[in-house]
């Protein structure tokens, strides 16, 4: 490390900087994370949830442009979509996570999730990414919050390590 980026390093800006690179990747670590929970999440639905990735990236390619994407088309949508949002969303969880550094990490983890469940649960039926919630299943609302905590702990126990 040169020596101003150890005196930027010591700066406002320099530790906004290093929040945001550690945010990223911790973000993408929950994004790892939730991929594998995915996985297991359909296999026990039996289908695709309603909020998988894949299937939002099918209705949003069709409410915005009237293109209806192939099975293929879908998943690489859905994946890039998916690797977009959560680095994105773990630099959101850094910069929240100075207000609660005192708190144990799962409770970090689960506020985090929660919020993240919580705002799904509003802004996709609310957007068209997915269909109303009150026609998805008992196992579909349950299984959306699960993966948004865990999602949440993979997240800050990834920013808890990249600051140790």
């Amino acid at each position: 490390m040169s020596v101003q980026e150890q005196r930027l390093e010591h700066t406002p800006m320099g530790r906004g900087l290093a929040s945001w690179k550690q945010g990223l990747a911790a973000g993408l670590c929950g994004t790892l994370g939730i991929s594998a929970v995915e996985a297991v999440r359909d296999r026990l639905l039996g289908h695709r949830a309603p909020y998988a990735a894949s299937r939002i990236a099918e209705r949003l390619a069709w409410r915005l442009a009237r293109v209806r994407l192939s099975p293929r088309a879908a998943r690489w949508s859905g994946t890039a979509l998916r690797y977009g949002y959560g680095p994105l969303l773990g630099v959101l969880q850094a910069r929240a996570s100075r207000h609660t550094a005192r708190w144990p990490l799962p409770a970090r983890g689960l506020a985090a999730g929660a919020a993240l469940s919580a705002m799904e649960r509003l802004t996709l039926p609310l957007t068209g990414a997915t269909p109303p919630a009150r026609r998805w299943s008992r196992a579909e609302r349950l299984a959306l919050p699960l993966q948004a905590l865990a999602f949440g702990l993979v997240t800050a126990a990834a920013l808890q390590r990249a600051r140790a």
